[in-house]
């Protein structure tokens, strides 16, 4: 009971986060990305509340959605540079690096947690939305993002199974 309190209050958090995320770049989100996390973060206590997991997890795969694609149209859809050891320099030294870098190895962690059996499904999630930000021309399909989320993934599922 107690580690179900500590999860639930740490996914509420990066859900906080990303509300954070969307209010401080209005240049990449609008008022429907605030619109939507809102409602992720009420979709997400609900589920807490009536003690589902799936409306916890459907509550934050609405707020990962719209990280991800619910934004400002990108002129630039494709990052094909490779400059993920060049960022690991700055990541303690620049806030947007920082910002990026945590903030791709940790998006996907509580929805692991919530799935937790269904890590292929969440790992095919990742390339499905980095693609969409590239056909509907809402953020940069970048490798290094997928490649984040993915480390991310793989270090919560095997903190997971060590600990099962």
């Amino acid at each position: 009971m107690k580690n179900k309190i500590v999860i639930n209050l740490i996914i509420t958090l990066v859900i906080i986060s990303m509300g954070y995320l969307v209010v401080t770049h209005r240049s990449i989100y609008n008022n429907f990305s605030l619109l939507f996390i809102i409602v992720s973060f009420f979709v997400y206590i609900l589920g807490i509340v009536k003690d589902k997991e799936s409306i916890c997890a459907f509550g934050y795969i609405i707020g990962v959605v719209t990280v991800i694609l619910i934004r400002n149209k990108y002129d630039n859809v494709i990052n094909n540079d490779f400059y993920i050891f060049d960022w690991f320099k700055l990541v303690f030294k620049n806030k947007i690096v920082f910002v990026n870098v945590i903030g791709n190895l940790i998006l996907y962690v509580p929805l692991f947690i919530l799935m937790k059996n269904k890590l292929f499904t969440l790992l095919l999630l990742i390339v499905i939305l980095e693609l969409l930000q590239y056909i509907f021309r809402l953020g940069v399909f970048d490798i290094i993002d997928i490649g984040l989320n993915t480390v991310g993934v793989l270090i919560s599922s095997i903190i997971y199974k060590i600990k099962n």
